[in-house]
């Protein structure tokens, strides 16, 4: 009977141990800090921007997903970031949005960003941001 016992206490205690090593909690933070930068009430958006800035190259899959839902203002917020960044993998996701956005000020942030965002070195995808 201890032994049985024994033997499931050890694999409870590796299956925390292999939990706590994923990257989940990574990606739901990094989910998170996008979503409160595309929602941010006046006065607050530059905290989360730098919330946003400091997950680096991760938060680029979050900023594309969470564009698509956010009104005009946390869009340019977005783009700011990703211009802040300074991620040339952006760059493809950041011309479309130039074309074919709806609001001509998020196209505009776009044009801006994307030139911003060609500027950078042609052969360093991303420059500034940290693994």
């Amino acid at each position: 009977m201890c032994r049985i016992l024994a033997s499931a206490l050890v694999f409870c205690l590796i299956g925390i141990l292999s939990a706590c090593d994923d990257s989940r909690g990574r990606d739901y933070y990094t989910r998170m800090a996008v979503k409160g930068l595309a929602t941010a009430p006046a006065g607050k958006e530059r905290m989360q921007m730098g919330k946003v800035v400091a997950k680096g190259s991760h938060a680029l899959p979050d900023i594309e997903q969470e564009f698509h839902s956010a009104d005009p203002g946390g869009r340019r917020l977005l783009l700011e970031a990703l211009e802040r960044l300074k991620d040339r993998r952006a760059l493809a996701f950041v011309q479309y949005v130039a074309r074919w956005d709806e609001d001509p000020k998020v196209r505009k942030e776009a044009s801006r960003v994307s030139r911003t965002l060609e500027s950078l070195k042609a052969g360093s995808p991303s420059s500034g941001s940290p693994e």
